[in-house]
């Protein structure tokens, strides 16, 4: 007989958590055809669904963002991290020679880096 292995438990979102938002995105440019990438972006949980999913956030732009489509959300519950802390840090992650606009994360252990110096232990 083998082990079946138990869903993590759900985590309701609350405001105030820290989010990292997955979104795998497919663009495509005349001429140079479709390419595929995967983009993370740092956030703050600023409504919630009933059922406790993440319905909108503050992104690292500054604005309020819906979740619409097909989008995946960790959350860092506000007690494990220094939220401020960390979404400074994301804000930070800018494209080079642009300061003022802030870039996506590429992966998530690039995520887990910068949030890690921001875990309360």
């Amino acid at each position: 007989m083998t082990a079946v292995a138990e869903a993590p438990a759900f985590t309701a979102a609350r405001r105030g958590d820290l989010v990292v938002v997955h979104e795998h995105v497919r663009d495509y440019v005349i001429g140079q055809g479709a390419s595929e990438y995967d983009r993370y972006e740092v956030g703050v949980v600023t409504s919630v669904t009933r059922d406790g999913l993440v319905k909108r956030y503050t992104g690292t732009w500054g604005s309020e963002v819906t979740i619409r489509g097909h989008v995946r959300c960790q959350l860092v519950p506000r007690a494990a991290v220094d939220v401020a802390g960390a979404f400074a840090a994301a804000k930070a992650h800018t494209w080079p020679g642009h300061p003022t606009q802030p870039k996506a994360y590429e992966s998530l252990e690039e995520v887990r880096a910068a949030v890690r110096p921001f875990r309360r232990s």
